[in-house]
């Protein structure tokens, strides 16, 4: 009463090895294509990763305007860069409110 056969593709099979046959015979050249295969997917990552980046960054309204710092301030800067290894600090004190630590 069933009147389907399906039609086995057994042509197209024929020429195809498993990634395990030719891991087993010849491991170098598996080892090789898992590398190469990494890499590639390590690249289509980084590459998805910064295309959502650009995308999520292209949707920021917001600008800032930055202006430079002011002549006087980046001389005061300056100024303190070349003080401030010059200058000591204070010991550190060892005692808090008139208590020592113990041992000294």
């Amino acid at each position: 009463e069933c009147t389907f056969t399906p039609r086995l593709n057994t042509s197209g099979t024929s020429g195809v090895e498993g990634k395990l046959h030719l891991a087993i015979q010849n491991p170098e050249l598996y080892a090789l294509w898992l590398k190469t295969h990494e890499a590639q997917k390590e690249a289509q990552r980084k590459a998805a990763t910064a295309a959502h980046a650009e995308k999520e960054n292209a949707e920021c309204t917001f600008h800032p305007n930055i202006h430079p710092l002011p002549q006087y301030m980046s001389g005061i800067a300056d100024s303190m860069a070349l003080i401030r290894p010059k200058r000591t600090l204070p010991d550190k004190c060892n005692h808090t409110f008139g208590y020592a630590p113990k041992g000294l």
